[in-house]
């Protein structure tokens, strides 16, 4: 729907424009849900007081809880505002601001390139594309593999044998949808 719609819209409108708009207010709507809705969620269900223990894992990958320099046990209490702290935590740490920036840009170029090839080529050969995200994941997946040793982490992705007939099966219905067949037999001299 929102490709019908976009489209319909930027025949009135820049693609810019159109994905400003949209972004802004999705924007908005989606930070007001989320530390707002985390906030009363929160409130709401622990009545405000409830304190919850942190955990962590040891080397075998069972859940210990999380003590201070002192061997006392961290605790957080849920409060109305733990929305809020969790956001301004968040742009406390350089690892974390420097991980939701790289996000930020990768998908807000996505959106950008997504709504001028729908005011390009259309809607349905747009949505072809738009798809091709599962097919992106795989070399995308390596590349986070690659960063994160850098880092020392570890996340042993590996594409199986099922994610490459995945792309493989992408790739074909992309060509498919968004060329004629019959046309790729028969391609003319340029």
């Amino acid at each position: 729907m929102e490709g019908v719609i976009s489209t319909y819209g930027m025949d009135m409108i820049d693609p810019d424009i159109a994905i400003w708009i949209r972004e802004f207010f999705s924007g908005a709507i989606a930070f007001f849900t989320t530390v707002l809705g985390v906030s009363i969620f929160a409130t709401i269900a622990t009545g405000g007081v409830e304190i919850m223990t942190s955990w962590e894992t040891d080397a075998l990958g069972n859940l210990l809880p999380l003590l201070d320099d002192t061997g006392k046990e961290v605790t957080m209490t849920i409060t109305a505002l733990t929305g809020w702290k969790m956001l301004f935590s968040t742009f406390t740490d350089f690892n974390a601001i420097l991980w939701v920036a790289i996000a930020a840009c990768s998908g807000g170029f996505s959106y950008v390139f997504w709504y001028r090839g729908l005011n390009m080529i259309g809607t349905g050969r747009c949505m072809a594309f738009n798809v091709t995200y599962a097919l992106w994941s795989v070399p995308f997946g390596y590349l986070a593999n690659f960063i994160t040793r850098l880092y020392g982490w570890e996340n042993g992705y590996t594409a199986s044998g099922t994610i490459l007939i995945g792309v493989v099966i992408i790739t074909i219905g992309t060509i498919l949808v968004v060329v004629n067949p019959k046309e790729l037999l028969h391609m003319r001299d340029v």
